[in-house]
């Protein structure tokens, strides 16, 4: 079958019954028009999308993902000339190229923050629970200290225990405590955010914090 054109576009009458086919579900035609802009579509994706946004997206995953929305939304697409279909992936592309940006933007603050400055408090206990239980302390004040902080963490619910646990204590990476945890990496980011303002607010309430 005849290929696209410059800039994506084909002849309009090939193009258009590619279009009226793959709308009715025909997806040789689906895979057919989107492999034909394929290269239109990594260009424009690799002009946009900031290297250090690699770490949470490559250029070959936006376009993956492109041709997936692609193909889960062309009921929707209405052809309005020969280069629409072509404008309208792009539009797609645009799309999850700003995705990728918010959360890798996302990301780099929470990690930057370390989730945030009103958790630092909270973090700092934890690092002396971790040292406490590798090299116990002969201080009555720590002993008194640590009990309190290991009676808060008990308070948790089991998850909020487990993600802090595997952060804090063990040391892992959000990478792996996902997997720890059969989590994706970003559930654990929000799960180690609400775990730790939980834990903030049981250390409060045993007036350890204020």
């Amino acid at each position: 079958m005849p290929g696209f054109g410059m800039n994506g576009v084909t002849p309009a009458i090939d193009q258009e019954a590619l279009l009226r086919l793959a709308s009715a579900g025909d997806g040789a035609a689906v895979a057919t028009l989107l492999a034909a802009i394929e290269p239109e579509i990594l260009k424009y994706v690799n002009r946009r999308l900031p290297r250090s946004v690699h770490s949470v997206a490559s250029p070959e995953d936006i376009v993956q993902d492109t041709c997936y929305e692609a193909c889960r939304l062309i009921h929707g697409f209405v052809s309005q000339g020969p280069t629409s279909f072509h404008r309208w992936v792009i539009r797609i592309a645009s799309l999850r190229v700003k995705a990728a940006i918010h959360k890798y933007r996302t990301r780099r603050t929470f990690t930057v923050s370390g989730a945030g400055d009103d958790d630092a408090s909270v973090i700092a206990a934890m690092e002396q629970l971790r040292i406490y239980r590798r090299t116990p302390s002969a201080s009555a004040a720590a002993h008194e200290f640590i009990f309190a902080l290991e009676r808060s963490l008990e308070r948790l619910m089991p998850a909020y225990r487990q993600v802090i646990n595997h952060r804090f204590i063990d040391g892992l990476s959000p990478d792996e405590t996902a997997v720890k945890m059969s989590r994706t990496t970003d559930q654990v980011y929000v799960l180690t955010c609400r775990a730790l303002g939980a834990l903030r607010e049981q250390l409060k309430s045993a007036s350890r914090f204020s």
